[in-house]
């Protein structure tokens, strides 16, 4: 197990050497995952055995076993199995991380070349290893390097990469326990005389099938997190005895160590002081939700009624628990439950409801976990049936302690209770160009912590009930601290700029279709950064400066989004001209809710093109790796027509007015083929794309376009838009 990484701990702390290990609240995440518990196949030198050398380790998707987001805020390397003990040691170093470009079996021998566009520097320093006996194979992690930033991985985007450069060494090296099957993606290069290399040495061509057994130190929000000495154990479900139970935990946002809204991908339960768990196989789905603010002091005991319209399904089959003994205080999380599908939740806006129902127990029985009475918390019951609708235990007003493991995706401006919700169209609802620039101030954010932006969201009007999407807009966004206060935004746009300006975006955002009215939550207009921005809030207010040279795309349909009149948040606009200087409105108390850092690398899809005969063309599901339910859609066409699609690698403008189809155009040339369907009553023709796991489809582009034959159209022929496809970008 290691040290504790809390997301409150402070950057002075982390920047402090860390040795050793103890009972902690992290989240376990093991790369490659399945050395969690066991010793690995090898073991290295790299990165801690000499001084002089930069080495560069690079980690796939499938090393962590599952797609979510996580927040990284250290990493905690292992003895190998064969020593009895760790010698004193330090070393000098210089530790980047980034998103790596290139598959970690295929890392390019220019270390800069495998760098993505999220390079940062997480630690500058000294890393000291302190005598140690250990205990015997697999060791625990013991040498731990905190991160001074942490960092922000999406393992959908790319393979994880650490550049070690090792300036200098005393003492005894560090022998790591490692990984040489190459049964998952993962690769080493390194250059064996110097820190500053540019380019390997070592191996002697191609990349070293070898990997460091890492573990991750995941920045880690704790819910119900009793007082010293006042934790109050269970054995629901994890150590019960039964067959099967339902169990469903509420956690109001005052159980919370941290209250930003978060994008879960994991959840962690720890065991009581001393207790040990000899590991068990657990049949189990899980559903989370938002539950009405004031769940917990008012549950019902009909499992249904407590959860939110968000209910989501985030793991359904079977969960495999690692053994471990707790020490003499509160363990970690060792019972870490990746899920199979993120869960966006905002502590503001209700309860989170973690309903578990559990189907069958597999192994031997295990010690208590640990949890707490609480005001905010509460649960019921069922002890003898996993898909019972009502309990057969009253309301209690306890919970297990939880670790929420993922990305903080905070909202600006916070809601005020003087705030005043309104909806504008600048730009998301506008056919001509502008430039609008909104400013954030820290009490917008309702945290001084640091942001990492990788991605900027925008919800949509929700009052609205027609359908919407999908909708694309061109455009540069530019970011920056500003000088001053959120308050004293000037009408000329560049003096609100501060001196960390920044183009980040350059192109089309886009929203997906959406049937009728949207969830309250919807932040449908995403921009994923062409590269991220670190804001400091304690630093000055965020300035999101957006151009649109013609607005909303023609064929696509738009929507207002919402926004409030309340402190902190400001925006002036030029209505008619992107490239303007001075606005011609405001500055007005108003700002747009923005969110930052949702889902990204899901894919992207892109209309272009004008339809003809009101042809639309859409996508459902993310065009995500290893998604199996991205979904190309036409609508609004004749019914029982026959409708080819088309796929292509590039974009096609030919005109179908000679062949008496006027105002339509081909917009692709079918060289990936043509799917021949018939359009149902409704008009509507679909084809489902599962897209392998294959690294080497990601960020592929190809376009597509839907035809209907229809002898009652012009030419015999009605032309949807197309859609500019690219996976996992």
């Amino acid at each position: 197990m290691h040290r504790s990484v809390l997301e409150a701990v402070t950057v002075a702390a982390l920047a402090a050497p860390l040795f050793g290990q103890s009972d902690d609240p992290a989240i376990q995440s093991v790369l490659p995952a399945r050395l969690l518990q066991a010793e690995g196949s090898a073991s290295s030198t790299l990165p801690f055995g000499f001084a002089s050398r930069r080495i560069q380790i690079a980690y796939g998707r499938d090393t962590i076993g599952e797609d979510g987001a996580v927040t990284i805020a250290g990493i905690a390397l292992r003895p190998d199995g064969s020593l009895t003990s760790v010698q004193q040691g330090s070393w000098g170093i210089t530790l980047e991380v980034s998103t790596c470009t290139r598959a970690p079996g295929a890392l390019s021998r220019t270390f800069d070349d495998n760098h993505g566009v999220d390079r940062r520097q997480v630690f500058f320093g000294t890393v000291t290893a302190t005598p140690v006996t250990l205990a015997g194979a697999p060791n625990r992690f013991e040498l731990v390097i905190p991160f001074t930033r942490q960092f922000l991985w999406e393992p959908r985007c790319g393979g994880l990469l650490f550049d070690f450069q090792v300036q200098s060494a005393s003492g005894a090296g560090f022998l790591a326990d490692a990984l040489t099957d190459g049964t998952e993606s993962y690769g080493l290069i390194a250059n064996l005389g110097s820190a500053s290399a540019a380019t390997a040495n070592h191996p002697a061509t191609g990349v070293e099938r070898r990997a460091p057994a890492i573990d991750l130190l995941l920045a880690t929000t704790i819910a119900a997190e009793p007082a010293p000495g006042q934790g109050i154990v269970s054995g629901y479900p994890w150590s019960t005895v039964a067959t099967q139970m339902r169990v469903m935990d509420v956690y109001q946002a005052g159980a919370l160590v941290a209250r930003l809204p978060q994008r879960i991908s994991r959840l962690g339960w720890r065991t009581r002081a001393g207790s040990t768990h000899l590991g068990r196989r657990y049949d189990l789905k899980v559903t989370l939700s938002t539950g009405a603010p004031g769940l917990a002091g008012a549950l019902s005991t009909t499992f249904a009624a407590n959860h939110g319209p968000d209910a989501t399904v985030v793991f359904d089959g079977i969960f495999d628990s690692i053994p471990f003994q707790s020490g003499n205080t509160p363990s970690g999380f060792e019972l870490s439950l990746p899920l199979t599908r993120e869960f966006d939740w905002d502590p503001a806006k209700g309860a989170l409801v973690v309903d578990l129902q559990l189907r069958s127990i597999t192994g031997p029985p295990v010690g208590s976990f640990h949890g707490t009475n609480s005001i905010a918390t509460a649960r019921i019951m069922h002890l003898s049936s996993a898909s019972a609708a009502v309990a057969n235990s009253a309301p209690q007003s306890y919970a297990y302690t939880l670790a929420l493991g993922g990305v903080a995706t905070p909202i600006l401006p916070e809601p005020e209770p003087t705030a005043i919700t309104a909806t504008s169209s600048f730009p998301w609802n506008t056919t001509n160009g502008m430039r609008v620039q909104y400013a954030y101030d820290a009490s917008a954010l309702g945290s001084t912590g640091v942001q990492e932006i990788h991605q900027l969201g925008w919800r949509l009007d929700s009052s609205n009930t027609v359908s919407y999407g999908p909708a694309s807009y061109p455009v540069t966004i530019d970011l920056s601290t500003g000088p001053m206060p959120a308050a004293n935004l000037t009408a000329v746009f560049d003096n609100n700029h501060g001196s960390d300006r920044v183009r980040v975006f350059d192109g089309a955002v886009n929203a997906p279709f959406r049937d009728g009215p949207v969830a309250p939550l919807d932040f449908s207009i995403t921009a994923t950064l062409d590269r991220p921005f670190r804001w400091n809030p304690a630093a000055g207010p965020l300035i999101v400066d957006i151009r649109t040279p013609q607005g909303l795309l023609a064929g696509t349909i738009g929507r207002r989004a919402t926004g409030k009149s309340g402190p902190g948040a400001m925006r002036v606009t030029h209505r008619t001209d992107p490239n303007a200087s001075v606005a011609d409105l405001g500055p007005q108390n108003y700002a747009f809710d923005l969110r930052i850092n949702g889902p990204w690398c899901r894919g992207h899809v892109e209309p272009y093109g004008v339809p003809c005969g009101g042809l639309l063309a859409l996508t459902r599901g993310d065009a995500a790796l290893g998604t199996t339910d991205f979904t190309i859609e036409l609508h609004n066409a004749p019914a029982g027509k026959i409708a080819p699609a088309g796929f292509a690698l590039g974009k096609a403008s030919i005109d179908l007015s000679p062949f008496g189809a006027v105002g339509c155009t081909g917009l692709t040339t079918g060289d990936l083929g043509v799917i021949w369907f018939v359009t149902d009553p409704a008009g509507v023709a679909r084809t489902t794309m599962p897209l392998p796991n294959a690294p080497g489809l990601q960020r592929l582009r190809f376009f597509q376009q839907w035809l209907v034959l229809d002898q009652a159209a012009p030419g015999g022929v009605l032309a949807a838009g197309g859609l500019q496809i690219t996976v996992g970008g």
